[in-house]
C-alpha cells in the first residue's frame, strides 16, 4: 500500500491521507492511527440507462451514453493496534470532509467507493455514507 500511495501521489493521481497519534508525535514517533486515499475517476454510464437516473447522476442527462468525474475512494484503513481510536463512521466521516472541501473548490456530484465484494464492507460503506 505504501509503494502504491508514494507512486500515485508523485504522478498526482491520489492523495492519501494519514490520521496520526498527536501523543506520539509529542515524543517524535509516527504511529499511523488510519488512512483514507481520495482521487477522481472517469465514470462511463452505460447505454441503456434511464434519462432520469442518468440526470440524476451526472446532472445533465442529455446523452444516451455520457463520462463524467467522480470523487474516488480507493483505500480506507485502520491500524488494529488502535482499534478504541477511531470507528469507521468516523474515519468515513473524515473523508466526506475531505472530498467537501473538494467539492467546494472545484465542484462535482458523487462520491464512488470501490470495495471487496463482501458483504459485511457493503452494509459497512452503506449504512456510513446514508448518514451524510
Amino acid at each position: 500500500m505504501r509503494e502504491k500511495a508514494i507512486t500515485f501521489e508523485k504522478a498526482s493521481r491520489a492523495w492519501t491521507y494519514l490520521i496520526l497519534d498527536e501523543e506520539a508525535l509529542i515524543d517524535g514517533k509516527i504511529n499511523i492511527i488510519a488512512y483514507f486515499t481520495v482521487s477522481t475517476k472517469a465514470l462511463n454510464l452505460r447505454d441503456g440507462i434511464r434519462k432520469k437516473v442518468r440526470k440524476h447522476l451526472d446532472g445533465l442527462g442529455n446523452k444516451r451514453s455520457s463520462t463524467f468525474v467522480v470523487y474516488l475512494i480507493g483505500q480506507l484503513g485502520k491500524n488494529d493496534t488502535y482499534r478504541s481510536e477511531i470507528d469507521g463512521n468516523e474515519l468515513v466521516a473524515r473523508v466526506i470532509a475531505t472530498i467537501k472541501e473538494a467539492y467546494e473548490i472545484v465542484g462535482g456530484r458523487c462520491i464512488l467507493i470501490e470495495c471487496q465484494n463482501r458483504v459485511r464492507l457493503l452494509f459497512f460503506v452503506m449504512l456510513s455514507t446514508s448518514q451524510e
